[in-house]
């Protein structure tokens, strides 16, 4: 994004619950750059650009600058203030974290996207802005050139984030409740109600579809009936999935790819084997890494759900890039 034409005055931090710091304002901070960033800890983009907030919170705050993180929370279950604490301290953020759960700041800032970065001078004028993950270079320029600080930019600490990367399209991120989900056999969708979803033969790609009994809610769809799958031909390399256990009892679900149990090469970080299966145990509802295969192709994945309850919420792939040096041999 461009620097901002015409600045103009960001506004106050609505009152809500903070993490890492005693309650901010921004007329407190006058003086100061601040780097405000919206963010969600279920979103992948948003984990992306985490770790680069939270190095630029390192390197500049003894030299003026000042990083909040915005939590607005894209389900209901991420309100919950011990969730959004727990994720803080698994990313390893010390930065200050506003709890957004009634959206006043997101709708001050008259935000629309997961993740999005502002940065504001010392007189609380916004200067430079960007939706998404990418342009770190750009974002640490403003705060540099704002602090009147230059140096090297701080380096970057994922390859795939290089000028040279090459980035592939994915399968796009896939909701699964009424509101925004889109269900390949949608035909049998009754908001809110429990009813059966066959498997069809033929199966259009990118899209999700149910097998089993299943209700599906405004945010995700529900597993009702005793086991039920969730299939879906996808093109990436990575799938993660938002997901979230019955009351009182965790998840289990199989996790299977082309037809077979998901190769252990290919496991996500949160699947394991057990009894010839690849299995995922759903403790707490959050982001959860399924696949992560050598190379970017497309697949067909089953998740078997095991546990009545179970709720899904999205699908997500990310955006595929390789470094440089790796782009013919990816291509190929």
């Amino acid at each position: 994004m461009p620097a901002v034409r015409e600045p103009i005055r960001i506004p106050e931090f609505a009152p809500g619950e903070w993490i890492n710091s005693a309650p901010l304002t921004l007329a407190a901070l006058r003086g100061r750059v601040v780097v405000v960033h919206f963010w969600d800890f279920t979103c992948l983009t948003c984990l992306h650009v985490l770790p680069y907030l939270q190095g630029w919170w390192t390197r500049y705050r003894a030299l003026g600058a000042v990083v909040v993180g915005i939590h607005t929370p894209e389900f209901a279950f991420a309100r919950d203030a011990g969730l959004v604490r727990g994720a803080v301290a698994r990313l390893g953020l010390d930065f200050p974290v506003l709890l957004d759960n009634t959206q006043q700041n997101w709708h001050a800032w008259a935000n629309r996207y997961w993740p999005a970065t502002y940065v504001a001078d010392g007189a609380g004028l916004l200067r430079y802005f960007h939706f998404g993950e990418g342009d770190y270079a750009g974002v640490e320029r403003a705060v540099q050139d704002l602090l009147q600080a230059p140096g090297p930019l701080l380096p970057l600490l994922r390859p795939t984030d290089a000028a040279d990367a090459v980035c592939y399209r994915c399968t796009p991120e896939r909701y699964l409740g009424g509101l925004r989900g889109t269900l390949g056999n949608a035909e049998a969708a009754h908001a809110g109600q429990p009813q059966p979803f066959a498997e069809p033969t033929l199966r259009k790609p990118d899209l999700p579809y149910l097998s089993g009994y299943w209700r599906v809610d405004p945010e995700a769809v529900t597993l009702v009936g005793e086991i039920g799958a969730l299939l879906l031909t996808y093109r990436a390399r990575e799938v993660q999935a938002v997901l979230q256990p019955p009351a009182g009892a965790p998840a289990l679900l199989e996790v299977e790819q082309d037809g077979a149990p998901l190769a252990f090469a290919a496991r996500g970080a949160d699947v394991h084997p057990e009894g010839g299966a690849m299995v995922l145990r759903v403790e707490s509802p959050r982001l959860y890494h399924l696949v992560a295969n050598p190379h970017f192709a497309r697949h067909e994945l089953r998740l078997r759900l095991h546990t009545p309850g179970t709720a899904v919420y999205t699908l997500a792939f990310g955006t595929e890039c390789v470094a440089g040096e790796r782009a013919g041999e990816e291509a190929a």
